[in-house]
């Protein structure tokens, strides 16, 4: 039997993941650090932003560039131009469903 608690945070995962996507959605340039995107994107814990920008620098959908000390996150060129980022997420649900 799975633990509640870790079934909710792979829940919170994937909705931490979908809502930074749809922020890009309506801005596919823009680009942030773990904190900024925590503070202005979607108002989250940190936490979970890293761990769900660490899933999708992994699945290929968001890049990190280094820029002195800090890593930025955005969308991966090849994403940019998609019609539905929820799309891209939800064709990769089984590899998200680990979150």
């Amino acid at each position: 039997m799975m633990d509640v608690s870790v079934k909710k945070k792979r829940f919170d995962g994937r909705k931490t993941a979908m809502r930074i996507l749809n922020y890009l959605q309506n801005y596919p340039e823009a680009m942030d650090t773990a904190k900024g995107i925590a503070l202005w994107w979607i108002r989250e814990d940190p936490s979970r932003i890293q761990a769900a920008l660490e899933t999708l620098v992994e699945r290929g959908i968001l890049e990190v560039k280094n820029f002195g000390t800090e890593e930025y996150y955005g969308l991966g060129r090849a994403h940019r131009g998609a019609t539905s980022l929820q799309e891209l997420l939800a064709a990769d649900s089984g590899k998200m469903s680990g979150m």
